[in-house]
């Protein structure tokens, strides 16, 4: 199975009458307004071999075949899928589809070739978060903008997580979600983690938090206690300073235990801990 690619293109400076235009050009017949047919942009040639491509297969045609031409052609194995109603605000269009393990880069080059009047901003983002994902901006067949952060860094993790929708959080609830590397440049999901009773300290300027200890991945980091929060006031400037705290190497209980120390007195009644789920000073 491939990775599915989500693809998200806006078109830019475009009134609502000519976007509508353009989804109907493009669409495929067979699903409709929002959908986009890659044959309508980039034809598939005549002769070429659309069966099953065993070894013997691949000898007698070689690279005439389905898979090899639309790799080359449109950057992916398969027509688009996964279509999604499309929007329209402002004076933007919106459509998004899946492609199979990358994002057609040449058919979309060609549909700004053809529909020059239009900007277009694509954002994708690949089904393994932080990889095969960014953003560009382009008109006419021209790149005007590329934003490619580096594969596997929290940029790349950031980008994808807006565009798929996912939340880079840690949920004390669940005791798990994502969390920052030691290093802070890419995040981790992290599940079964221990989540202290709440507590009061100078690193979260008095606002209750929890201390958070993953045994798997040897590390500890304080979250906000959302629910026990009352005063909102102040709580931006903490949730700033709660980061600023970090994320520190833990490899045992007592290391645990040395981290509660160092957070005050109010963590030392509240979130000592004795390895075996009891709480003590």
């Amino acid at each position: 199975m491939p990775n599915h690619v989500t693809n998200e293109l806006h078109f830019h400076h475009c009134t609502e009458e000519r976007f509508h235009e353009i989804l109907k050009d493009i669409q495929n017949d067979e699903y409709g307004l929002g959908s986009i047919d890659f044959r309508k942009l980039i034809p598939e040639p005549e002769g070429l071999y659309m069966g099953d491509l065993g070894i013997e297969e691949m000898k007698r045609y070689k690279d005439n075949n389905w898979y090899d031409w639309r790799v080359k052609n449109w950057n992916t194995k398969w027509n688009a899928y996964g279509f999604e109603a499309p929007t329209y605000s402002g004076d933007a269009g919106t459509m998004t589809f899946l492609t199979a393990n990358c994002s057609p880069f040449r058919v979309l080059f060609r549909l700004s070739e053809k529909y020059s009047d239009v900007e277009f901003e694509l954002r994708y983002a690949d089904e393994d978060l932080g990889y095969n994902v960014g953003e560009i901006s382009f008109a006419a067949g021209e790149l005007i903008d590329d934003n490619t952060p580096r594969d596997g860094t929290a940029a790349a993790q950031e980008l994808a997580a807006d565009i798929l929708g996912i939340d880079l959080t840690f949920d004390v609830s669940s005791a798990s979600g994502y969390v920052l590397s030691f290093l802070g440049n890419y995040y981790e999901y992290c599940e079964g983690v221990h989540v202290s009773p709440p507590f009061r300290c100078d690193a979260s300027l008095g606002h209750p938090v929890v201390l958070c200890y993953d045994e798997d991945n040897g590390k500890v980091w304080l979250e906000p206690d959302r629910l026990q929060d009352n005063d909102s006031g102040t709580l931006e400037e903490a949730v700033a300073n709660i980061r600023a705290w970090g994320v520190h190497r833990c490899d045992s209980w007592d290391d645990y235990n040395g981290y509660v120390h160092c957070l005050g007195d109010d963590a030392m009644e509240s979130a000592c801990h004795n390895g075996e789920g009891m709480t003590q000073c």
